[in-house]
């Protein structure tokens, strides 16, 4: 399958005009991951987006750095992205991301991306804007959860 399609699958772009997507069309990489790969490092400095496609990815964090005691803190599903705090604001990865199922993954570099937006602010500002929005329903969605721990 193409990348075009992988894209125009995926309900993070379907949200975007289709010409702002085929601007992203080249900018993007297809991964085919096995179980097993480690797609983030917590603790490591990268920039890079991702989106998943297929498959699973756990994603986790370290609860006692000492003795690299980890939690499962989410389990990616199709079609999101993972990776945007670091995306966003150049920090550390805040948490390690795990292939748990073989995995089809689209790969944004921050570099090349961050070029296109320059030359291109309005597919910048559309891309975040919706990249916002994502996170944004993703908070509102833990929130709910978190709520719903407390309600007996």
């Amino acid at each position: 399958m193409a990348v075009k399609e992988f894209l125009k699958d995926l309900t993070f772009f379907e949200a975007l005009p289709n010409d702002v997507v085929d601007d992203l069309i080249p900018y993007a990489e297809v991964l085919k991951l096995p179980v097993g790969s480690l797609l983030l490092q917590e603790g490591e400095k990268s920039r890079d987006l991702y989106f998943l496609v297929s498959g699973r990815i756990e994603i986790t964090m370290k609860v006692n750095f000492d003795e690299n005691e980890e939690i499962n803190i989410y389990r990616l599903k199709p079609g999101e992205a993972v990776g945007e705090f670091s995306f966003i604001d150049g920090s550390p990865r805040s948490a390690s991301a795990l292939v748990d199922k073989d995995a089809v993954i689209i790969k944004f570099d921050y570099e090349k991306l961050n070029e296109l937006f320059n030359k291109n602010p309005r597919i910048g500002y559309l891309f975040m804007k919706r990249l916002a929005q994502s996170l944004t329903d993703r908070m509102r969605r833990s929130n709910i959860s978190q709520r719903n721990l407390f309600i007996w």
